[in-house]
């Protein structure tokens, strides 16, 4: 009888690495499909756009090892479209379920990516997800000075899914800038941010922007002040504009994951 069960607990295990191999040869798959040479053509016949939208579909925890294992083996330059794959992967994850090892996967990718496209997607990939309080925001800190605006208006943006005290003392560097025309677009990122993770405390800081002559500042200030007061419970008052709680003001309109909505400015 033992040696039944032995022997069951082999097949069992057998069974187990036949379901990683299968996993792990479908997720290398996917990604190639995600990077396949095609002559342009419409979505209908794209194989590339039918891979994105299963990727997001289909995208699970269960492939971090094997997400992780590509990056390992295309650290190259020229690899970058494979690796921007990969991430792509990752963000659809954290999208549908908050998971703090694929964030901090993503943490990790930050801190060897130079491509700025990749860093931007990676960064506003972090946006829609779940706070992540458990994780150390350094990196996104550091890169909200970058001198690139790509890179810059990117990480402003993120941070507003990391509460912590050093994310809001980097926000407020930017809210607190005498040069509102220098610092717009910086201005109205950070709003939107502090609006997601600050308290009634925050509120004075934002308050000095509602009197500003650009629209978008001044709105995405009122947005992000009622965003506070709603969640907090301090106040009855609604935030600004929009119907739920994934629209922010950002410098190109009022943005939700499904859509743009153009807003005219009066700078």
């Amino acid at each position: 009888m033992t040696f039944h069960l032995f022997r069951q607990t082999k097949k069992s295990k057998a069974a187990k690495k036949g379901v990683s191999r299968g996993k792990k040869k479908y997720v290398l798959s996917l990604v190639e499909r995600m990077n396949c040479d095609e002559k342009p053509c419409n979505s209908d016949n794209s194989i590339r756009w039918h891979a994105y939208r299963e990727a997001e579909r289909k995208a699970d925890r269960e492939w971090l090892p094997y997400l992780q294992e590509i990056i390992d083996e295309n650290k190259a330059p020229k690899q970058k479209d494979i690796r921007g794959a990969v991430y792509f992967n990752a963000r659809a994850i954290l999208q549908r379920k908050y998971d703090a090892d694929v964030c901090a996967f993503l943490l990790s990718a930050l801190t060897f990516e130079q491509d700025k496209y990749i860093l931007s997607a990676i960064l506003e990939g972090l946006v829609w997800m779940e706070s992540a309080s458990d994780l150390d925001p350094g990196i996104i800190i550091e890169l909200s000075k970058h001198e690139k605006w790509l890179i810059r208006h990117s990480a402003i943006h993120a941070l507003g899914s990391f509460p912590k005290e050093e994310s809001k003392k980097a926000l407020y560097f930017y809210l607190m800038q005498e040069d509102e025309k220098a610092y717009r677009n910086e201005i109205i990122y950070a709003n939107a941010s502090l609006g997601k993770i600050g308290n009634e405390a925050d509120i004075p800081v934002l308050e000095r922007h509602i009197r500003s002559r650009s629209r978008n500042i001044k709105e995405s200030a009122k947005y992000a002040i009622g965003s506070i007061r709603k969640r907090t419970g301090t106040s009855a008052a609604e935030p600004f504009s929009g119907d739920s709680e994934d629209v922010f003001y950002t410098p190109y309109g009022v943005v939700s994951k499904s859509k743009l909505i153009p807003v005219e400015d009066s700078d």
